[in-house]
């Protein structure tokens, strides 16, 4: 059955229980359930944020579509509010989308900003659905933040696997300084060296930066001495950022001995239109490899490839999972409304957690962890190569993650 009939039986199934199956239900007032979006439409992941507010109106949309089908006076109003990819901006919106009634929030994208609005958001009662956080250290149970993505002690695991198969015994981290960066990076570390790796003294850029100059310069003889040192092909630079990873390749085909290594990447630029339609960076990247993991779907659902076609009629642009998530998160946090809009905090809490634990979404069955993270974890691993002329990324690997296991490449 697709889903939009389940939800229509969903919710067929919960007016005959309201209305006590006697007799025809009541004339239904119409009331809004507000929903509150924050999203990157400008600012260092900007190159998502039209894809990630695309999908969160079709899920609007289709929620809206799914409510007039039935008879319901009720729908979604969708407020969307641009956080800039800035933390400091992102508290900002955040009180006003609480300010003219949103009680979940969808969003925001980066761990940067959804730590820089927890606080608030605890101290109001608001529920955040975050559909692109993925830092470790934001991984808290009994709190008010639900990710529709696994936290990155997963993607490190990952990477670390992809790193050994790869032949990469030695890397040298160049990583966005924040809390996702550090953490992803963590994460990666320990896995990696738990494997026998050994990850050098990195260099850590400030978000938004966009001249790599002193650190590709000092870089370059960096590798050449661990490629004396380790061997040519054990050494890998593993950078880890947003849009940065743009002027970072390009600038880093101007020193040639970064060319003779690998480059692994992270789902911050993994599949982004930003790397493939500028020449140098695509040049590079598809010189080195710059291998980069993203979330990915479980299986390629008719949902699944429907809303995805439907987002990039509406962007020109492919849809990433974490657009996708994003459409997930709006719909879970409509569900939740519909079944306890007029609930207190806590049991609007325990609705999102109960609907996710039986939803099955476009992007795969969506349960949560006790801190709130999805549960299941599948990762891509995509490079950049030439087809038919144009740089395109192309996946190379799947690696699977299950909680309680070892990861494993399917």
């Amino acid at each position: 059955m697709k889903s939009g009939m389940l939800f229509v039986v969903a919710l067929l199934i919960t007016s005959v229980i309201l209305c006590g199956c006697m007799g025809p239900p009541p004339i239904t007032k119409s009331k809004d359930i507000v929903i509150g979006a924050l999203v990157p439409l400008t600012g260092d992941w900007s190159s998502k944020g039209q894809n990630f507010n695309a999908a969160i109106v079709i899920a609007a949309n289709d929620t809206n579509a799914n409510l007039a089908t039935i008879g319901s006076g009720k729908k979604v109003r969708l407020l969307v509010e641009d956080t800039g990819t800035d933390p400091a901006v992102a508290i900002e919106k955040i009180k006003k989308l609480h300010q003219e009634g949103a009680r979940i929030i969808v969003g925001p994208a980066t761990s940067a900003e959804l730590a820089g609005v927890k606080d608030w958001a605890d101290q109001q009662g608001i529920i955040v659905i975050s559909y692109g956080s993925t830092s470790p250290a934001l991984s808290i149970a009994g709190d008010n933040v639900f990710r529709l993505v696994p936290d990155d002690t997963r993607q490190g695991e990952a990477m670390a696997g992809y790193l050994d198969r790869s032949g990469i015994r030695v890397i040298i981290p160049v990583v966005r300084n924040d809390t996702w960066g550090k953490g992803l990076l963590s994460a990666t570390k320990t896995r990696f060296e738990q494997n026998g790796g050994v990850v050098m003294n990195g260099y850590f850029f400030e978000p938004g930066s966009r001249d790599f100059t002193p650190i590709l310069a000092d870089l370059s003889p960096q590798v050449k001495a661990a490629q004396q040192q380790y061997g040519n092909n054990s050494v890998g630079v593993y950078s880890i950022g947003f849009d940065e990873m743009v002027p970072l390749l390009s600038g880093a085909a101007d020193y040639p001995p970064l060319e003779t290594v690998l480059w692994f990447g992270s789902d911050g630029a993994a599949k982004t239109d930003a790397v493939t339609k500028n020449a140098s960076a695509a040049y590079f990247a598809e010189k080195t490899g710059f291998y980069s993991p993203v979330y990915g779907e479980e299986n390629e659902s008719g949902g699944f490839l429907d809303v995805k076609r439907r987002v990039q009629a509406m962007t020109g642009v492919a849809a990433d999972p974490y657009s996708l998530a994003a459409y997930d998160a709006t719909a879970i946090a409509a569900r939740s409304l519909l079944n306890s809009e007029d609930a207190s905090y806590d049991q609007l809490k325990k609705a999102v957690e109960h609907t996710a634990s039986y939803y099955y979404g476009v992007t795969g069955w969506t349960k949560f962890v006790a801190s709130g993270d999805r549960a299941y974890a599948v990762y891509g691993f995509w490079t950049v190569k030439t087809v038919n002329g144009t740089p395109t990324w192309v996946q190379v690997a799947r690696f699977q993650s299950d909680p309680g296991k070892t990861g494993r490449f399917t």
